[in-house]
């Protein structure tokens, strides 16, 4: 990973002020596969987890990437008031 972020021009400098780690592409990598609906025994088989524990803990979503949330709530209650 070191290698490749070097290749890409990420110095080693700036790998460790942004904290970029092996495991900062798993958590990326499974919260990404998740937000696509990839199921989680694909997810597990893909990184390895052996436990829903750890797929768990390797799932970091952002405010952000509840978008479509906040826009169905939205409708919700917009039918609510409109009461149908």
């Amino acid at each position: 990973l070191y290698a490749a972020l070097a290749e890409i021009g990420i110095p080693d400098a700036d790998r460790r002020e942004r904290n970029i780690v092996f495991h900062s592409w798993r958590k990326f990598l499974n919260t990404w596969l998740r937000s696509q609906n990839v199921s989680d025994a694909k997810i597990q088989a893909v990184t390895r987890h052996a436990t829903q524990e750890m797929t768990e803990h390797y799932t970091v979503f952002k405010v952000e990437d509840f978008s479509e949330v906040s826009r169905a709530q939205e409708a919700l209650l917009g039918r609510v008031a409109k009461g149908s």
